[in-house]
């Protein structure tokens, strides 16, 4: 699985609006896990983006896993 840090990715099959843009922060110095931002544009503003919380490595890739998302790393830009 790809997962990339601090990068914007594109989700390319998602039927959410608000899951266009997706960008993985690695928390593990402030909260121990990795916070999933998720955007309906690509600046991650109110009210079009949420996020997410998981507390480690293992359901990180359990979240991607099963939201099945195609996500192109390629077109983002660094966090």
């Amino acid at each position: 699985m790809d997962i990339r840090f601090n990068i914007q990715g594109m989700i390319l099959n998602s039927r959410n609006p608000q899951e266009k843009f997706i960008k993985i922060i690695d928390d593990k110095e402030n909260t121990g896990g990795f916070i999933i931002f998720l955007s309906g544009n690509g600046n991650f503003s109110f009210p079009d983006s949420y996020d997410d919380w998981v507390e480690d490595l293992a359901a990180l890739e359990q979240y991607l896993q099963e939201a099945a998302w195609i996500i192109d790393w390629k077109t983002g830009k660094q966090a």
